[in-house]
């Protein structure tokens, strides 16, 4: 009888071990699935970050060269856009950083004007909008996305390199110009694209599924 206790307790405790370490396993697989899920957040939060960079580097731009903004386009951007520039100054030890913050602000107070008259006057645009490319549109024939790929970026460098002559801070923040326009166009123009194939892909189902329930009414 001694040994039996002795082999039932012993079958007990190698049972319970082997459940220790399968919780163990699950433990450590769910850790490494936990942290697999966070690289991916990792990676999509690094992506926003860069995104909104070049959307705030963007924004100290834009206002010299666009038109009739959305109401909330100048929220947080423009306080991003601010700590950008203020940053630029600083680090680049340049006044004439600080002169064109100061037409910066000038341009937006111009700008907001401009889109509060649009608004009462009954315009109606996504309160987003980031404006209408009213410079590169001066060349005759000229397409809008051309404007926004194209044109712009080579008024950015030209304009940046001529400002080089005066402030190399200045001027090279303005030839930036040239990549963060083009990485926030790029952007939105692909989030457009799939919104876009969404609707349409919603739309084939929904006729689909109407083709269905006729055959099926008419099956009845």
């Amino acid at each position: 009888m001694g040994v039996g206790k002795a082999v039932g307790a012993l079958r007990a405790g190698l049972g319970a071990e082997a459940i220790n370490q399968n919780f163990l396993l699950e433990d450590q697989s769910m850790s490494y699935e936990g942290d697999q899920k966070q690289d991916k957040m990792t990676m999509k939060d690094s992506f926003n970050l860069f995104y909104q960079a070049a959307l705030a580097h963007a924004t100290c731009i834009w206002p010299f060269m666009r038109k009739d903004f959305g109401r909330e386009f100048f929220g947080m951007n423009a306080l991003y856009a601010i700590l950008l520039m203020t940053v630029m100054a600083g680090l680049g030890n340049s006044p004439a950083m600080v002169w064109y913050f100061f037409a910066w602000i000038g341009m937006v107070a111009c700008q907001r004007a401009r889109t509060f008259q649009l608004v009462r006057q009954g315009w109606r645009e996504h309160s987003k909008y980031w404006g209408y490319p009213a410079l590169a549109m001066t060349i005759p024939g000229i397409s809008q996305n051309a404007a926004l790929m194209v044109v712009e970026p080579m008024i950015c460098m030209i304009g940046g390199t001529l400002l080089c002559y005066l402030d190399t801070t200045v001027g090279g923040f303005v030839i930036l110009g040239m990549f963060s326009g083009m990485v926030v166009t790029g952007v939105e123009a692909e989030r457009d694209r799939k919104a876009v194939m969404a609707m349409e892909d919603a739309e084939i189902d929904m006729q689909r599924r109407a083709r269905m329930y006729r055959e099926r009414k008419q099956g009845h």
